[in-house]
């Protein structure tokens, strides 16, 4: 029952994009860990609106899910894409692998830049792209047992085809928890391989 519910939920928002927008879906591994997202770039006349939601499980580690409302264009400088928005995050994070976890909701800044590399540096036969992010929620944006977190993301873009991407991706996470009066912290680093389809 659970997967129709998710099945039909799916169907809904591909039915909801516009004809107009473009949509992309990504999947991300490692030996323990598994990211997934699905985006909405829709075009504004100005640049694009970017919707969207991701999510991410590490083994007996943490989970996380998160949604982003972001802005993106090249006009500051052309060639480089700026994107600059918010992201809604709900992390739940055991301590040392322990039976004891924390959970913390929140709101993060976000600003992140890409690159194409030009075809005079780039040495192989394929477009490759670079990318960064960089996200951050102080104090007074989390929430629960929450007391801060951020997350720095650097990726290479390998455009196999138009519409279908190689990523590689290093990430790391530090959240800050404060749980009945004990502080803790999740500082995590992980490197991903994945697709990323676009429509």
């Amino acid at each position: 029952m659970k997967r129709f519910g998710i099945c039909i939920l799916l169907m809904m928002i591909l039915a909801w994009v516009p004809a107009h927008a473009g949509m992309g879906v990504g999947l991300y591994v490692n030996q323990s860990t598994v990211a997934g997202s699905l985006m909405v770039d829709m075009d504004t006349g100005n640049g694009f609106m970017v919707v969207g939601g991701e999510g991410l499980y590490k083994d007996d580690d943490y989970k996380m899910a998160a949604a982003t409302l972001a802005v993106k264009n090249d006009q500051f400088m052309p060639g480089i894409r700026y994107i600059v928005g918010f992201k809604g995050y709900y992390i739940d994070a055991d301590y040392k692998r322990s039976r004891w976890n924390s959970t913390a909701t929140g709101l993060a800044f976000l600003f992140g830049m890409g690159y194409e590399l030009d075809a005079a540096i780039n040495p192989l036969p394929i477009p490759v792209s670079i990318d960064g992010q960089l996200m951050a929620s102080p104090k007074p944006l989390t929430w629960q047992d929450g007391d801060y977190y951020w997350e720095a993301r650097g990726g290479l873009g390998f455009h196999v085809l138009k519409n279908a991407t190689i990523r590689v991706d290093l990430r790391k996470i530090y959240a800050s928890f404060e749980d009945k009066g004990y502080k803790w912290s999740k500082d995590d680093y992980n490197l991903l391989i994945g697709y990323e389809i676009r429509f």
